[in-house]
């Protein structure tokens, strides 16, 4: 067990409500965290927690999901999009290492500004997100300062292994 002395001041409690959104634009995200889940329709999915990773606003939070819709589903061509838009393999057939996904791979992204009901707040409120087609791709070039897609591990499970 870990135990340590804390002094804490309740008149700072923060009720999580003074976020802002950033302006409308394109920046450049660095993903700092990913999470693989399923949707309710079990298609593989990655949530991601991105962050602004240059500018006025750099270190500021952005979060998305990644559904790997297969080849001929309606968002397929998101999918396209976003691999190719963070550097990955997007043509043919290929194995996802959601261990790829790591922190310090960027793309370039447009982000708008999105009204939303909170919950928890019982308030309406605002968000960024990355629009349907909002990741952008140069031509056939990586995403600044991608890298390549590690090799998959031979070792690996096919439990651990998301076929496309």
């Amino acid at each position: 067990m870990t135990q340590f002395n804390f002094d804490a001041d309740a008149s700072q409690e923060s009720s999580g409500g003074d976020y802002t959104p950033v302006p409308d634009g394109e920046y450049v995200l660095r993903i700092v965290k990913t999470e693989y889940s399923k949707t309710s329709t079990k298609k593989h999915m990655l949530r991601l927690e991105l962050e602004i990773d240059e500018g006025p606003y750099k270190g500021r939070k952005v979060w998305t999901n990644i559904v790997f819709n297969p080849k001929g589903d309606p968002g397929h061509g998101l999918t396209v999009q976003a691999l190719k838009a963070f550097g990955f393999e997007h043509d043919g057939e290929f194995n996802i290492d959601t261990d790829d996904w790591n922190t310090d791979r960027t793309c370039k992204a447009r982000l708008v500004t999105e009204d939303y009901f909170s919950e928890k707040h019982q308030e309406d409120r605002k968000k960024n997100v990355i629009p349907t087609a909002g990741f952008i791709t140069d031509g056939d070039k990586p995403a600044p300062k991608a890298r390549a897609a590690a090799p998959a591990r031979a070792a690996a499970s096919a439990a651990d292994e998301v076929p496309f």
